[in-house]
């Protein structure tokens, strides 16, 4: 009796659990994939007093995540493995006994590893190659230290232009941390700050900075520099003359092919000509002089894949694509999708390339014997992607310039067109001597042919009368030693590096061949990555900050408070400190001009600033306080002409030093203004905006009129993956994985693209609605029916 009591408990228990399950299991996705999410936003987008929900439930979606991956795809990968092999499957990316050097990989959109070498020892040096206050180049930077860190463990950061440990505290005293990016902004886009310190600024205790440099070597390079810059006028001016008169002499002298060709280098050089034109251009001036450009490795690849690219129909390829994953999934085992799953999400989360990506698919495909020949745009794309990628950039400008000088061997009949060509192709490195822009190999042709670029061997082909010409053949002499000085600096900066440890150093491009070549001569393990970024920007003030030329803020500051060098004012001892006979308390602060909400606001709070100070000084006499106010003043004074104005109107800040000591305002309509103060104490009150406020109309939808959430929107645009990227989960997915690895790979979306918001593709939240919402939909009603089926029967 007892035995059948508890026999019907057991069968009342697996009935309730199975109907509970298939009930409560829909209601559990639904609130997961429905109402988690606007919480998330809700959380995201709303100005809390306390981090506790935010934390709270980020932590609920690492859990979610963590749980659901480890516990169906990872374990049930290995299970599968085990039965099918005997073993557990490797990760792709699995490294045993540290890193392994061939197998780094960087996503196409931050970079490109130019060079590797691997000496057997532990440790390595990620060399990046910098392009001194390009702002989007040190954005690029940024975000390779991000990969690097993310993926790879590696937190020592070596930077040019540095000597010892660094303070960021003038930074990180801002608790409000889109103040404090905001701040940072304007700091790398004046170039006073650079990408690994942006990094470190906008990610306090995630990295290590240190200096690689010799103060005595870098404040040596730094003197020949700035001492020429006073014959700078008088340079520029011979030089020019000597240009114009070599511009006029090939109009007499040059054949009419070598002038056709010089207008086709001129305007390449002038940006009237893109790469590729300039490129196809070339190509069918070499073909007609019978130059035989497979000597040229990389330019023949570069014009095979624009010759590829003009054949290849780009949709046709991504349908023969579809159209191929669609067959592989019928013929493929289990195990197969699952490793193409993992290769398609290591692909849209750039941790393959393309090309490895579609050289896997089609190595598929021929195991399962596809022909190939069905899918001709899939090949012709993936050949394409191979040429491409295996181009060597850096060779390719090279190899460039050698078909330039081929051809135009060619053109020359005459003794007088060969010196012209070869005294236009010098005059232009002198120029680059003197301007401190000259390459590794332009540098080397400078010292073989050293003779060939004294004033007199131009002059007595031009006829012209240069002035102080013994002066110029001086300065290049003493140029020549700034280079000579900077290949000393590389040796230090190998000296200063931690041995057996793994670390980034940051150099400019011009040390790149001698510090490589002097890490392989000491043995040490390294790559070299040339980050993607624009080249080209409307205004760099590297130079202007490197001669100590300063605006005029800047130099209101340099007689009130305290003037920056290139060299990092961030380090404990800068190499350059121009504060020692500034007063120590208003030294401490740094003045920044930033974004807010209007004009008028940054104005009246300053002017609320420079009465509370100007009370302050009745009562008493105070130097600190009246340098503060002649600084306020002036930047009054310039919002109010609109010249510190930026996009967006203007924010105004300061940076205290980490004794907390110094002038801070801010005025950020849509931050939380801090009022002002002066060594930490208040000077003036300030109005708190409210921070609710309900959703403005049309901007999330529905949304707003379902929910009335009290919300300000302070995101516009959020970033998400591509609706391929779900689509290809839940293609491959749903037949075979089963509802937790589901919910995981949706958890992951969460998790990454609400919390953790990339670079990449932009979009609204209208956007996201649709493409978050239609696959759950689509997989919690379809788990419904096959439940509640289930449930019934």
């Amino acid at each position: 009796m007892r035995a059948c009591g508890t026999r019907n408990i057991a069968s009342l228990a697996r009935i309730c659990y199975r109907y509970s399950f298939g009930l409560l299991w829909p209601v559990f996705l639904f609130v997961l994939f429905h109402v988690l999410p606007y919480i998330i936003l809700f959380v995201k987008n709303t100005r809390l007093r306390t981090s506790f929900l935010r934390s709270f439930i980020k932590k609920i979606i690492t859990s979610i995540v963590l749980i659901a991956f480890l516990g169906t795809t990872l374990l049930s990968d290995v299970a599968y493995g085990k039965s099918q092999l005997g073993i557990a499957p490797k990760s792709q990316m699995e490294v045993e006994g540290g890193l392994e050097i061939d197998r780094l990989f960087i996503p196409d959109e931050l970079g490109t590893i130019k060079e590797r070498f691997n000496s057997g020892t532990d440790g390595l040096v990620v060399h990046i190659q910098d392009a001194h206050c390009n702002y989007s180049a040190q954005k690029a930077i940024a975000r390779l230290i991000s990969h690097f860190r993310e993926n790879y463990e590696i937190d020592r950061i070596g930077l040019e232009g540095g000597a010892g440990e660094y303070d960021l505290s003038p930074f990180t005293c801002i608790e409000n941390t889109r103040t404090r990016t905001k701040v940072a902004d304007y700091f790398l886009k004046n170039g006073k700050i650079n990408g690994g310190e942006y990094f470190a600024v906008n990610n306090p205790d995630k990295v290590t900075l240190f200096g690689i440099e010799d103060r005595d070597l870098y404040l040596k390079n730094l003197k020949v520099y700035r001492d020429s810059l006073q014959y700078k006028d008088d340079l520029n001016t011979n030089l020019s003359k000597i240009n114009r008169s070599l511009d006029i002499l090939k109009r007499h002298i040059y054949t009419k092919e070598l002038k056709i060709f010089d207008a086709l280098y001129n305007s390449y050089k002038k940006d009237k000509l893109t790469l590729d034109e300039y490129v196809i251009s070339l190509n069918k001036i070499a073909r007609e002089l019978h130059i035989r450009t497979y000597r040229y490795k990389n330019f023949h690849l570069l014009v095979n894949t624009l010759i590829l690219e003009k054949e290849i129909d780009f949709k046709e390829a991504e349908k023969e694509r579809d159209k191929l994953l669609d067959i592989l999934k019928d013929k493929l085992s289990q195990f197969e999708l699952i490793e193409i799953a993992k290769n398609t999400l290591e692909y849209k989360l750039n941790k393959i390339t393309s090309a490895g990506y579609y050289r896997f698919l089609l190595k598929k495909a021929e195991e399962v014997y596809i022909d190939l020949k069905s899918y001709p745009n899939l090949s012709s794309y993936l050949s394409y992607l191979t040429d491409y990628e295996s181009l060597d950039k850096e060779k390719l400008f090279g190899e460039i310039e050698g078909l330039e000088n081929g051809i135009k061997r060619a053109y020359c009949k005459t003794k007088d067109e060969k010196t012209l060509v070869k005294l236009s192709k010098d005059i232009m490195i002198l120029k680059n001597l003197f301007d401190i822009r000259l390459s590794s190999a332009d540098y080397k042709y400078y010292k073989k042919n050293r003779r060939d670029f004294k004033i007199d061997n131009f002059t007595a082909f031009t006829g012209d009368v240069i002035l102080k010409g013994d002066l110029i053949d001086e300065l290049s002499c003493r140029m020549d030693d700034f280079y000579k000085i900077a290949h000393k600096r590389d040796r230090a900066f190998t000296k200063n590096l931690e041995k057996n440890n793994s670390q980034i150093i940051i150099t400019g491009g011009f040390h790149t061949e001698n510090l490589l070549g002097l890490l392989r001569k000491n043995n040490i393990s390294y790559i070299s990555v040339l980050p993607n970024f624009d080249y080209k920007e409307e205004k760099n003030p590297y130079f202007r900050l490197l001669s100590g030329g300063k605006t005029k803020l800047e130099n209101f500051i340099a007689t009130n408070l305290f003037t920056l060098a290139l060299s990092s004012f961030l380090l404990e001892n800068p190499l350059v400190d121009l504060r020692k006979d500034l007063c120590p308390r208003i030294a401490s602060a740094i003045l920044s001009i930033m974004w807010a909400e209007n004009k008028e606001e940054a104005i009246g709070n300053i002017e609320g600033a420079i009465t509370s100070l100007e009370r302050r000084l009745q009562r008493k006499e105070n130097t600190e306080i009246k340098k503060a106010l002649n600084l306020l003043r002036s930047i009054k004074e310039d919002i109010e002409e609109g010249k510190l104005k930026k996009e967006g109107g203007v924010f105004v800040v300061s940076l205290p030093s980490k004794d907390g000591v110094g002038l801070t305002f801010s005025v950020d309509g849509q931050g939380e203004p801090t009022g002002a103060t002066i060594g930490g104490k208040p000077i003036m009150a300030t109005t708190v905006k409210s921070t609710s406020t309900h959703l403005q109309p049309g901007r999330i939808g529905f949304i707003s009129k379902l929910l009335r959430i009290p919300y300000k929107p302070l995101i516009e645009r959020f970033s998400l993956l591509s609706p391929e990227f779900i689509e290809g989960i839940f293609f491959i997915g749903i037949p075979y994985f089963g509802i937790l690895t589901n919910l995981c790979i949706l958890g992951i979306f969460v998790g990454l693209h609400i919390f953790n918001i990339p670079k990449g593709e932009r979009t609204n939240i209208k956007t996201l609605t649709n493409t978050l919402l239609a696959p759950i939909l689509i997989a919690a009603g379809t788990y419904l029916a096959v439940t509640g089926i289930g449930a019934l029967g």
